[in-house]
């Protein structure tokens, strides 16, 4: 969507020579195009010849002068709604009735969607390989997102390389995308998409949440088309956009049906709005684990909604 909107940039790759870049280290693995291979799962779960495709990756940041500080997630809490679970697990099975029927190009697709490819054995021997080859590697204590904003904040990286979503911790600017072979990047700008829409980084999260992530059910009257049209089968954000800049989000909380799903929705947007704001991170300035925003010893404890 945000490409849609002409929010992503592009700038040359010389720019960031020279730069210390906090990388968000799984999203960095899944962008490396010779990793997926959507029979790794069924061949026993571990691609063949991982690490020198690694490696050639991390040749092109030597290359290039740029230095990683790695970041791998830590002991986050897994999706609070079963849909994302169910819907892999219906793939996988699927996929092996499919190769068991000799349908191997069908099979293919459907393991393709059901596995991520960078599983828990495959970052574990990644993190090793890394520190092995002498890199900086860090295991967050919970989000690498989180960790990521607060190195930004501290100046320990000048830049990060991630998903969209890291805007959410009010990371000023995220590298989405890099391609070596046009020496370019792709990325985006948190004020940029905040004038875009006209709203503030708070109503920014908001949205976010009301379009639904894996910890909070999407707002159910969403996509109905008095609020924003959009076109068949494409997901309207805007129309988030469009809801929370009417009334604060806690307004529209008050307008679901039944009170069981007024808790279900509640609970979840609760549950996000914290991992967000105060997600634990590792401080440096002490070493101490502590929310995120949250300041060293006597300061007064983070907000919690």
């Amino acid at each position: 969507h945000l490409a849609d909107q002409a929010l992503v940039h592009q700038g040359k790759l010389e720019r960031l020579r020279g730069v210390r870049v906090g990388v968000d280290a799984v999203f960095w693995l899944r962008s490396i195009q010779a990793l997926k291979d959507p029979f790794a799962d069924a061949l026993g779960g571990i691609p063949p010849g991982i690490f020198g495709f690694v490696d050639k990756e991390l040749e092109q940041f030597r290359r290039y002068d740029i230095t990683p500080l790695f970041v791998f997630q830590g002991v986050a809490p897994g999706p609070q709604h079963s849909m994302f679970v169910s819907r892999m697990d219906q793939q996988m099975e699927l996929a092996w009735t499919y190769l068991a029927k000799g349908q191997k190009s069908e099979a293919q697709k459907c393991f393709a969607v059901s596995t991520s490819r960078i599983n828990g054995d495959f970052v574990y021997f990644i993190f090793h390989h890394l520190r092995h080859k002498g890199y900086e590697c860090l295991q967050a204590p919970y989000f690498a997102g989180a960790q990521l904003a607060h190195f930004a904040e501290q100046g320990v990286v000048s830049t990060v390389f991630g998903p969209p979503g890291l805007l959410l911790y009010g990371v000023p600017s995220v590298v989405i995308h890099v391609n070596f072979s046009q020496l370019t990047f792709d990325w985006v700008d948190l004020d940029s998409v905040l004038q875009k829409w006209q709203i503030t980084r708070d109503q920014f999260v908001d949205a976010c949440m009301l379009a639904g992530t894996e910890y909070c059910l999407t707002y159910p009257y969403l996509n109905l088309g008095h609020f924003q049209p959009a076109a068949p089968g494409r997901f309207n954000f805007d129309a988030a956009v469009y809801i929370i800049k009417q009334a604060p989000l806690i307004n529209w909380m008050q307008t679901f049906p039944t009170e069981d799903m007024k808790n279900d929705h509640v609970d979840g947007y609760c549950i996000c709005k914290v991992l967000v704001q105060n997600s634990p991170v590792l401080h440096l300035q002490d070493h101490v684990i502590r929310p995120l925003g949250a300041g060293g010893p006597g300061c007064p404890p983070p907000q919690v909604p």
